[in-house]
């Protein structure tokens, strides 16, 4: 906890932050004077004009959501990051506006569990319904993982952005029009669906593809553009066959992605944490890694539910041998069976039911 006389009493930003200092009224250098800057931050002034219309456009948004209040369950969904700016603002629309908002947090896989034990406690002094959306993970992990093996920009994304952005007809492969409020389910699949595009957009899988030819996709993938998605529990498949010293196989990784795009799926791999721990090659399975060939769990979380969670927001079939019994209740005993797809790994083989 960040004792009260260590954070600034206007804008409570923390001591040392980013450069910041309090002075000794208890007062940061931004606040105390607006000409303040350093090498992390400047104060960006905000015209009249600029203000004034900014509150006109927020004082429209408020009125349609009135006009629908009472309609439909919410009014809006709010980003939550858990901050203290989406914090505010949840306050201000709920106990000033008496509206009904939906406070939606994505964890991007750096999200700790005490950052999420700290927004269930502040959202429950605000009394006000969240979801929590941990699908995005393997998107963000991508990106991350891309952006820091390709810094600044790698040429590849450079390239295609500038070539994408030149041509007059070219369109973003997003869609601007959001589901409706009435539905989280849909906004939830279209935000996901939005992620999976930017991926596209972006150039995944990064260049080292270019160089390490054992990563490339058979020369047919291309068809796997319009091939139905599975979803694959691969560390269920790995231990179906170990090595002398009992160990997973890693190169049963690359012929199991490579066998399924064969038979026209385009599989997601997910693997759980502790496999990178049990294989027999971690050079390989690293690079497999970095080349978002594989896609790991969050640690600390079962890779049984990630997978039944991906499946069921792209609605798809997963891959498993696992009746994953457990979680009938929270994903329905009959959409679990329906949607399981079985298999038998024989020599390397991927035999599917």
């Amino acid at each position: 906890m960040i004792e009260t006389e260590n954070v600034c009493r206007k804008c409570i930003l923390p001591d040392g932050f980013l450069g910041v200092e309090i002075n000794s009224e208890g007062v940061c250098g931004f606040c105390s004077d607006p000409d303040h800057k350093n090498i992390n931050w400047s104060r960006t002034e905000i015209s009249n004009e600029r203000r004034k219309s900014a509150i006109e456009d927020w004082n429209t948004v408020v009125e349609q959501m009135w006009q629908n209040h009472g309609k439909v369950k919410y009014d809006c969904i709010i980003g939550y990051s858990g901050g203290k700016d989406s914090t505010a603002l949840l306050d201000h629309l709920i106990n000033d506006l008496k509206l009904t908002p939906l406070a939606v947090t994505s964890d991007t896989g750096f999200m700790t569990d005490i950052a999420k034990d700290n927004i269930k406690d502040t959202l429950a002094q605000i009394n006000v319904d969240h979801a929590l959306i941990e699908e995005c993970i393997p998107t963000f992990t991508k990106l991350y993982k891309h952006h820091f093996l390709n810094p600044p920009v790698s040429p590849m994304i450079k390239d295609n952005i500038e070539k994408k952005f030149d041509s007059r007809d070219y369109k973003l492969p997003i869609e601007t029009e959001i589901p409706s409020v009435r539905d989280f389910s849909e906004f939830k699949s279209w935000m996901l669906k939005t992620l999976s595009k930017i991926e596209e957009f972006v150039g995944i899988p990064p260049i080292i593809e270019q160089t390490k030819d054992s990563l490339k996709k058979p020369a047919n993938s291309e068809q796997t553009k319009t091939n139905s998605r599975l979803v694959v529990d691969l560390t269920n498949i790995l231990y179906q066959d170990l090595d002398k010293n009992e160990r997973l196989k890693t190169r049963n990784i690359l012929s199991i992605r490579d066998d399924l795009l064969s038979k026209g799926y385009n599989p997601f791999l997910i693997v759980d944490a502790s496999t990178k721990h049990k294989v027999d090659d971690t050079d390989q399975y690293e690079m497999l890694e970095n080349n978002n060939i594989i896609n790991q769990a969050p640690a600390k979380r079962t890779a049984d539910k990630f997978v039944l969670k991906c499946a069921k927001n792209w609605n798809c079939k997963f891959l498993t041998k696992d009746q994953f019994i457990e979680y009938w209740d929270e994903f329905g005993k009959e959409w679990v069976l329906e949607n399981r797809v079985t298999y038998m790994f024989v020599e390397g083989e991927l035999i599917l039911d």
